[in-house]
């Protein structure tokens, strides 16, 4: 009954927090204020930014599913591990808003590293609503966050990356992200986790748009790859049950 308390309790306090932050100037400005500072080429368009609320909304469904299931081991360690990554969230809020970027960056990094924990304790190729699918849909969603992080923390510290070009950059970053999308998509046939990537690379299309173009076209380009990737996978699964039956 406690570990279904300190759930509920987490979740609620990173829900209203993550709200708060958007519509608050917490420490001088609200994130998307904050976002809007520095000219990131792979940060998406700030609609994009809402799938936050259907992430929310897909745990909160999968807390109350778990109210009609046994507590056991495996729930036990699955909620253990959730409330750690809303509490970094809510320090990777903190870190934002006041500054300190590149300890924001490194909170993802260890947000993504339990999140990878917690989805493997879900069979491999099995995508439901009240199990893995919020974990895939948060674990693609704080993956791009960590590379938006990094990227910002990069610029707003001045550092070359390397002395290629911005757009250059932003496509090898893009073209990374793909990769780590695509190796779920197949190993894991996670299909949800891959449409968390082909709406953030539309994001960044739109805010680009003709004035990167570059940009623009490569995420357009990479968000198709991972469509038909996705496509790809569904007939061959489908093709292997049928030859197992």
């Amino acid at each position: 009954m406690l570990t279904r308390l300190l759930l509920i309790l987490s979740l609620l306090t990173v829900s209203i927090v993550n709200i708060l932050a958007d519509v608050l100037p917490f420490h001088g400005g609200s994130t998307n204020e904050i976002v809007n500072r520095l000219p990131i080429l792979i940060m998406p368009a700030y609609y994009t930014f809402f799938i936050r609320l259907a992430i929310i909304s897909a745990f909160i469904y999968w807390v109350y599913r778990s109210f009609q299931s046994e507590i056991n081991t495996v729930f036990q360690t699955r909620a253990l591990l959730l409330i750690g990554i809303w509490i970094l969230n809510l320090g990777h809020l903190m870190l934002w808003h006041n500054d300190f970027y590149m300890y924001s960056t490194l909170s993802l990094l260890l947000s993504l590293l339990i999140h990878y924990l917690l989805y493997l304790t879900y069979d491999k190729h099995i995508n439901q609503w009240d199990g893995r699918v919020p974990v895939s849909l948060s674990f693609g969603w704080t993956f791009l966050m960590m590379m938006f992080d990094f990227n910002y923390a990069i610029t707003w510290h001045n550092w070359s990356a390397f002395g290629l070009s911005d757009p250059l950059w932003a496509v090898i970053m893009l073209t990374l992200a793909t990769a780590f999308a695509l190796h779920f998509v197949y190993h894991y046939t996670d299909i949800p986790l891959g449409l968390v990537f082909i709406w953030t690379f539309v994001g960044i299309a739109m805010k680009n748009g003709f004035e990167e173009l570059f940009v623009s076209v490569a995420a357009l380009f990479l968000s198709a790859v991972i469509f038909g990737f996705i496509v790809w996978v569904k007939q061959f699964k489908y093709k292997l049950e049928s030859i197992a039956r």
